[in-house]
């Protein structure tokens, strides 16, 4: 899945901004992104990353700049992000349902776990 995202001729302006040693400053291009309301991090204590972003509840995973047109190219994971209520961490595969209620969508590795935590109950 592709997204598209215009961006401000402000922001083409310190695009452009070379450094001394005819460097391009690209770290605003993330810091605008994640200024988007659409945009969120998955961790928050970590630096602003293309691979720390999700957008619109999709994993960011590749972002390109097109400087004739202006935008901002994201590819994104087709599948939603979410976060598993029993660990606590971020997945964006197909989720399990929780053995404890039969309706709670956990991350895959939860549901390994109770699987097994059963299976092992049941064999004593």
């Amino acid at each position: 899945m592709i997204e598209r995202i215009k961006v401000s001729m402000n922001m083409k302006k310190k695009i452009y901004d070379i450094g001394g040693n005819s460097y391009m400053e690209f770290s605003d291009i993330i810091n605008q992104l994640y200024k988007f309301p659409q945009a969120k991090a998955k961790v928050a204590n970590v630096a602003r990353t293309i691979e720390n972003l999700v957008w619109n509840d999709h994993e960011v995973t590749n972002a390109y700049y097109d400087c004739l047109t202006g935008e901002i190219e994201l590819e994104l994971n087709e599948n939603e992000y979410k976060i598993c209520p029993s660990c606590g961490k971020g997945y964006s595969t197909y989720s399990a349902i929780s053995r404890l209620d039969n309706k709670t969508e956990i991350c895959p590795d939860c549901g390994t776990v109770e699987a097994l935590n059963e299976f092992y109950k049941n064999q004593k």
